[in-house]
């Protein structure tokens, strides 16, 4: 009985490190790592003023009109499949996504780390995101499917975040450089 009880003792334990490890990854989706460990650590995250980001809005111009000939699955399909792709290359350049609103998509630069690249790596992203889009066109186009345009804004400057929400945590930026790249990207 004592080795059945070490041997259950051990399955608990992979099973309750294997959970955790999927709630961190989770956690991880929502928010950036460091507010992540903030919010973990003291249970509650501190809003931060940046002086100095970059902010990107993308949204696909005549969404409306194509997404209505569509099936809900394949309406989401093709939208997982660019917002999927942006967010490989944000990535790369070192933006960190914060949301998307229907058919549009939302990412920063110099924030929760700062760093002096924000507005190279901004454009950097944006023009690898307008490549990506318009070779998508030409493959669309050529195939006679219909095709979203992109439209893109980006503002540098400073914004306030913070984590709003208790069920549903959402990081979250605001201030005139944000309301500015919304209006640079419409």
């Amino acid at each position: 009985k004592v080795i059945e009880r070490t041997i259950q003792l051990e399955q608990a334990k992979k099973i309750a490190e294997s959970e955790h490890r999927k709630l961190e990854k989770l956690l991880l989706n929502i928010l950036p790592e460091e507010v992540a460990n903030e919010l973990k650590e003291k249970g509650l995250v501190t809003p931060v003023l940046f002086e100095s980001t970059s902010i990107m809005f993308t949204d696909f111009k005549g969404f409306t009109q194509i997404a209505e000939g569509l099936t809900p699955q394949e309406l989401v399909k093709e939208l997982d499949s660019c917002f999927t792709q942006f967010d490989k290359i944000i990535e790369r350049f070192h933006l960190e996504k914060l949301k998307t609103i229907g058919d549009s998509y939302m990412c920063a630069g110099g924030i929760p780390k700062v760093n002096a690249t924000h507005a190279i790596d901004s454009c950097l992203a944006a023009l690898e995101i307008q490549s990506f889009m318009n070779n998508m066109k030409v493959t669309k186009k050529n195939s006679n499917i219909p095709y979203w345009e992109l439209r893109l804004g980006i503002h540098s400057g400073s914004v306030m975040a913070g984590v709003v929400g208790e069920k549903k945590f959402a990081y979250d930026i605001w201030g005139d450089t944000v309301n500015t790249a919304s209006r640079m990207e419409s």
